[in-house]
């Protein structure tokens, strides 16, 4: 049971992956910034809200099965095992997100509120990509 659900794990793992040169915008802090500036809530914030929410209910459900930084990660252990020293060096990410936040927040207060909710916003198309070539950049570049 536990390797059929380990299948099933990268499987999802692999398609999320392969699907990041559709979705990649969609996950863009970049756009959250740009959108909360203009007191937009765009795709990016509502899925690191959805995946926050679903973190405190679910725990690493989706780190473990989602994420395609996930994936990644998952591929290249095998090249190197070893754990990353934590400790000190964890606080760099918490204040890059505490940042992050701080930002949104204060974007949102500038533009005097969340004036609208559009999930494609800044996306051209409703795709990270645009042409086929694009595509075979980013995997070779992967």
């Amino acid at each position: 049971m536990e390797m059929k659900r380990q299948k099933w794990r990268i499987a999802l793992m692999v398609l999320f992956v392969l699907s990041l040169p559709v979705t990649m915008f969609y996950l863009s802090p970049l756009l959250t910034l740009q959108g909360a500036r203009r007191g937009i809530v765009t795709s990016s914030l509502l899925f690191v809200g959805a995946a926050a929410v679903a973190a405190f209910f679910f725990g690493r459900v989706f780190c473990g099965w989602i994420c395609p930084g996930g994936a990644v990660q998952e591929l290249l252990i095998q090249a190197n095992d070893r754990r990353v020293p934590g400790g000190r060096y964890d606080l760099i990410k918490y204040g890059i997100a505490a940042a992050w936040l701080a930002a949104i927040i204060i974007f949102f207060v500038q533009a005097g509120g969340i004036l609208a909710v559009r999930p494609l916003f800044g996306i051209k198309g409703g795709f990270s990509l645009g042409t086929p070539v694009s595509y075979i950049m980013f995997y070779v570049a992967m």
